[in-house]
């Protein structure tokens, strides 16, 4: 039985310009209008310790209207967004940093420092 990779959604020529300069940063996004939907949203997995998921969980129903959090999902955004502003005010000025594209960030488990 033979299995195929997933097709791409990105055009031939952008293929080919991720591939012939893979660090060069993405295009900046057209500035957002008033009009605009919400940027869209990426799915990403990753694992957390449990007792933090089951205290998130029992926050919910508690917070939700006077945070207008309604999802675990919304909750995760808003304190990786709080996080981000402090790690760009402590280590990057106060200014945004750069994106990397999905592939080009470390993946899996840090490595284990022997001593």
């Amino acid at each position: 039985m033979t299995s195929f990779a997933p097709r791409s959604t990105r055009s031939y020529t952008e293929q080919t310009r991720l591939k012939s300069h893979p660090f060069e940063p993405d295009p900046e996004p057209p500035a957002p209008s008033h009009s605009a939907s919400p940027s869209p949203k990426s799915k990403c997995t990753f694992y957390l310790d449990s007792s933090l998921v089951q205290q998130l969980r029992g926050a919910l129903p508690t917070i939700q209207d006077p945070e207008g959090l309604n999802s675990m999902s919304h909750a995760v955004e808003r304190a990786i967004r709080l996080y981000l502003e402090d790690l760009t005010a402590k280590y990057n000025d106060g200014s945004p940093f750069a994106s990397l594209r999905a592939g080009l960030a470390t993946k899996g488990r840090p490595a284990r420092h022997q001593g």
